[in-house]
Parts: structure tokens; sequence; C-alpha cells
């Protein structure tokens, strides 16, 4: 609460908030109040996808990644760039990439972030994540980690990822708890192929003892992406989806699934590609607004008011349920 008084979202009312309670209490990140998909541009982001490289160990069917070739900014120059999120007030900020755990000193920029009192999630493929990374990781202070999934059997993720991705995938999900990992979930990503699927999510979680999983739609774009067999999901299959997700907040309450009601890019969001350039949505890789080598992350997001939004200009239109 402090922090969101701090950043100017919120008003202390006398008597009703101590100002003195130390952020740390906070241990579970604010939850994006529905005003998020009223705002054309917040005055500060809320939060920060920052794709921290694009090389990766993996080739998958749904990826959105324009290429594969960049390991990222240098140490250096993602240490400033941390020193720049945390510059902007941004408080939630998810690490991937490629494949974040590829990079070395990932733990020395959650680290960094996590001093600063910013909440930091990472998204990873699990390949890389044994119980010596998870530790390490808890141990830089990392809030969430999602294992990224295409599918909840292995016909469909292995499909996508590669043969025996399915059980790596579920490995990771073991080492990240075992590790001491305060909050470990997954992210879904559905297609036209894998929506089959979507019934048995409730079971997969109650299996695998995960609370907490956050749906991506796929986005027909990338390298890999756009030449894949599957397609979007349709938007009355979206709206299908949501529904479900209603019916299983009232069943099955102690389940956290996230399929989020409208696009917030450039309104509440930001992206910070791995060539450290700044743009309002992970999938439309041409649409940026300068590189934070040449301008600050601030002054960079009070310009994508000037570029966005009218109701037919959101940068991926496959976003919306209108």
């Amino acid at each position: 609460m402090q922090r969101l008084m701090n950043l100017g979202f919120l008003t202390s009312v006398r008597d009703l908030i101590d100002s003195r309670l130390p952020t740390e209490k906070v241990i579970k990140e604010f939850p994006a109040p529905e005003i998020q998909f009223m705002l054309k541009h917040s005055k500060v982001p809320w939060y920060c996808l920052w794709e921290i490289c694009t090389k990766c160990d993996s080739r998958c069917k749904i990826c959105y990644l324009s290429d594969f070739d960049s390991v990222g900014p240098t140490s250096n120059a993602a240490q400033r760039i941390a020193a720049q999120i945390i510059e902007a007030g941004i408080f939630y900020v998810t690490l991937l990439g490629g494949e974040a755990l590829l990079r070395h000193d990932l733990e020395a920029i959650i680290a960094t972030l996590r001093n600063a009192g910013v909440f930091v999630k990472l998204i990873t493929n699990g390949f890389q994540l044994s119980l010596a990374r998870s530790k390490s990781l808890a141990t830089a202070g990392l809030n969430h980690i999602e294992v990224s999934f295409d599918g909840l059997t292995p016909q469909f993720h292995d499909n996508s990822r590669g043969s025996g991705a399915f059980i790596e995938a579920e490995k990771a999900l073991i080492q990240a708890k075992r590790g001491g990992i305060p909050r470990v979930g997954i992210v879904l990503t559905l297609d036209s192929k894998n929506a089959s699927e979507f019934h048995l999510l409730p079971s997969f979680m109650h299996e695998h003892g995960i609370r907490e999983c956050y749906i991506s739609l796929f986005k027909k774009v990338g390298m890999s992406g756009s030449n894949a067999q599957m397609d979007s999901l349709a938007s009355e299959a979206i709206i299908s989806l949501y529904r479900q997700i209603q019916i299983w907040h009232s069943t099955d309450p102690e389940l956290l699934i996230t399929l989020l009601p409208a696009c917030t890019c450039g309104r509440t969001s930001v992206v910070i590609g791995a060539d450290q350039r700044l743009r309002p949505c992970p999938f439309v890789h041409a649409k940026t607004v300068g590189s934070l080598e040449e301008a600050s992350l601030s002054s960079l997001w009070a310009s994508i008011g000037d570029v966005l939004y009218s109701d037919e200009n959101f940068p991926c239109q496959s976003c919306l349920v209108r």
C-alpha cells in the first residue's frame, strides 16, 4: 500500500492506513483493478515484461519471437535497465526470454529489483531449472515462477516443444517448490488445437500442487508462430473460456486461473525487448517507441501515448474480446 501511495496511485486516509508498515510484509503482488482496462495511458507503468534475451534452448511452435539469436544486454547494461525500471516506479516485472535461465547473471538482476521492492516473476520452459538453480533464484528473492505449458498432456505439449518436454516441465514444477521459490504456477498457451484439453486444467493443477495459472492466447506471429499449424482462438471460443473460468472460480475457489479480459499494452503495461527497445505489445515487434540506450524508460513511456490508442489502432487486434 505504501508503495502505491508513493507512486501516486492511492491517497492515504488518516487512521485507516499505517504508512509505517514495511513494504516486505506485502508478499503478494496487487491484483490489477478492472480500472486499468478503462485507462488510455497510466502515468506510471504498472507492469513490465522484460525479454531479457531471445536465445533459447527450445523451438516451440507457438513462439512469437522474431529471432532466437540475442543474448540480451550485457550484465552492466542489464543493471542499468533494472535501475531505470526502479526509477520509473514499476512495481511488477516479469522476466522471460527466449529462455531467461540461460543468463548466468539472472540472479543478480533479480536481486537488484527485489532490493528496491519490485515484485519479480520469471517465466521458463523448465529445461534449465535444477534444484540448485531453484535455490539460487529463491535466495536472490524471486517472488514467483511460472513454467510454460503448451498443453496439459504430452500429446500437445511435446508436439509443440519436442519429445520429453512435458516430463521436463513437470520436473521443473517439483524443483521450483523444493527450491523454496514462494509461488509456483504455470502459464498455459491455448490455441485452436490444444483448447480441447482446457477442461483438464483444474485436475492438472491439483495433481501438481499448483494454485495459479495464467492463460496466454496464442497469436499467429513470430518466426515459429506465424508458420504454426494451429490458429488463434476465435472470439466465441475465448468467451467460452471466460465463462468456464468463472464457473471454476465458484466451484474451485482455491485455484487462481487468470485470463485478462482486454489488452493492457501501452495502457498500464510495457515491454522491454532484448535489444533494449521499448514497445507496447509483446507480439508486435515492429512498433517500438525508442531505445533505453538513448532515452529513459520514463520518457519513452510518456511518448507511448502519442502513438496509441484509437479503437482501430491497438497493437494486436487478437487480444480483444469485443
